[in-house]
């Protein structure tokens, strides 16, 4: 996992500058890349412009969104529907138990406090 190039609040660099970096990182590694679209880094990452690294770096293959709005820009990026059911139907522990499905990572475990529990059945009345 790979936030974009960080150089303080208030030094940004532009697109080209960010392709060219992560171009610069997959062609030293032969492992998927996850860029992590967060906040800290201060630098906004459009749609268009993650949906293009997807397309042309090699080794682009899955995202990390925690940007406000991420719904909105998951959106455009991936099919809505599993992203709102994750969210809003299951918490935090379905994308867990979805990855740790898809062989992307080895446990589907949450962080203290959460944990996978199986929901106890309701005494009948």
């Amino acid at each position: 996992m790979i936030i974009p190039p960080y150089h303080g609040a208030t030094s940004r660099v532009g697109e080209p500058a960010i392709e060219s970096f992560f171009r610069h990182v997959s062609d030293a590694i032969s492992i998927p890349i996850m860029i992590q679209d967060a906040p800290v880094a201060g630098t906004p990452l459009s749609p268009a412009f993650l949906a293009k690294l997807a397309r042309e770096v090699e080794n682009v293959s899955y995202y990390k969104i925690e940007v406000a709005q991420a719904a909105a820009k998951l959106r455009t990026l991936r099919c809505l529907l599993l992203i709102n059911y994750e969210n809003r139907q299951t918490g935090h522990s379905a994308a867990k138990i979805l990855m740790k499905e898809g062989g992307i990572i080895r446990s589907a475990a949450l962080r203290h406090p959460l944990s996978l529990r199986t929901p106890r059945p309701r005494p009948a009345h």
